[in-house]
């Protein structure tokens, strides 16, 4: 588990992302996968899918 001077940081920065997807994006789904895969290698990804 991180410690919240750590995870914080991570936790607005994934709001920000997610927020601008929604907010920018052609009305259809928007998609976010966050990726941990150990030894501190993490990839966030959001992606508009219009209909």
């Amino acid at each position: 588990m991180l410690p919240e001077t750590e995870s914080t940081p991570i936790a607005l920065t994934l709001n920000e992302l997610l927020t601008n997807a929604i907010k920018h994006s052609p009305q259809g789904e928007v998609v976010c996968q966050v990726d941990i895969a150990g030894h501190g290698d993490t990839d966030a990804d959001a992606d508009t899918r219009a209909e």
